[in-house]
């Protein structure tokens, strides 16, 4: 044989031992292997651990509103002005009162403060009409069963059959919860104002029939001479859930209440420097009057005397189906 043959062969053999004995090497992975799209990764990229938080910013900004369109709609997208009072705002400034409200809605009066709030509202120059959830109402709901206020300005609130060219205030009822809750809260005041708000909601059947009772008492007083407005508000709702996205809602309220709610006198007339009727002018609130003295005393007086008292007892019962339309 050849020499250089020999050699071949042995340097051929020994490359090949040297590859089948070299460490993390077996003789199937010596083996020629078709290509695979499992094994066609070759490199893997972890990337570093993160986390998403929210946080309430502690704003009270509203940011859809049912009233304008009677479904849920983003406040910007409505071609309209309407302005919604939060539950949070409401509660944590303790406004009870439509006459404690108005100042926080733009274009919107309150009645003259001698009146002893109620009567005079006024949102843009005109009479204002209250809803609750959509439905007339003559009177505004007693806010411990009132979720938020949502006051639509102009003719747009022709959408509620009411000819009101300033607008409308509607307001939202607070609904069944599918959890057990229930709070208790009592507050004391100037001019004897005592008030005890308590609410209790949960399941009654679970995944299918919810409930909520809202129940509130006050007695208070004004710098009026025997004036006093003593209420009992009792409200309660039931909400059947038919459907994922359907339910119907049951809701009743009875309001008990007993006052002296006559009003000081609210104008003067000033009568300086003629004796004809013609020239007198009647002048605005007796606040405005320059003898602080005369002022009090009429704020003080109460022509209707102690013994008047004004009963009223209403009950507002009204349903509502509500339908989730899945979005596609």
């Amino acid at each position: 044989m050849n020499p250089s043959h020999e050699i071949r062969y042995i340097l051929l053999a020994c490359v090949l031992c040297v590859t089948m004995c070299a460490p993390g090497i077996s003789p199937l992975d010596a083996q020629v292997r078709p290509a695979s799209p499992d094994n066609d990764f070759t490199d893997v990229v972890v990337l570093p651990e993160f986390s998403v938080q929210g946080k309430d910013d502690g704003s009270y900004l509203a940011t859809e509103s049912t009233s304008g369109t009677r479904i849920a709609m983003p406040i910007s997208s409505l071609p309209y002005s309407v302005q919604v009072l939060t539950a949070d705002f409401i509660n944590d400034f303790q406004l009870f009162d439509l006459d404690e409200q108005v100042p926080f809605i733009s274009g919107m009066a309150p009645g003259d403060p001698a009146t002893g709030g109620g009567g005079g509202t006024r949102l843009r120059g005109f009479n204002v009409p209250y809803f609750r959830n959509g439905f007339y109402r003559s009177q505004t709901p007693e806010s411990n069963s009132i979720e938020r206020v949502e006051v639509i300005k102009g003719p747009q609130s022709a959408i509620y059959g009411r000819v009101a060219p300033g607008g409308v205030v509607n307001y939202i009822s607070k609904k069944p919860q599918t959890k057990f809750r229930t709070g208790i809260a009592a507050i004391a005041g100037s001019y004897d104002y005592n008030r005890v708000d308590a609410y209790v909601t949960g399941p009654l059947v679970k995944d299918r029939l919810y409930y909520r009772l809202d129940v509130a008492y006050y007695d208070m007083e004004r710098a009026t001479e025997f004036w006093f407005n003593r209420t009992f508000n009792l409200s309660a709702g039931v909400t059947y859930k038919i459907s994922p996205n359907t339910s119907l809602t049951f809701e009743v309220e009875h309001t008990d209440r007993m006052m002296n709610n006559y009003y000081a006198q609210a104008r003067y007339i000033d009568r300086r420097g003629s004796d004809d009727p013609a020239d007198w002018v009647i002048s605005g609130s007796v606040y405005d009057l320059p003898d602080r003295r005369i002022a009090e005393r009429l704020v003080n007086f109460n022509v209707s005397g102690e013994e008047r008292r004004t009963s009223r007892k209403m009950i507002h019962i009204i349903y509502s189906l509500n339908t989730a339309w899945p979005r596609t």
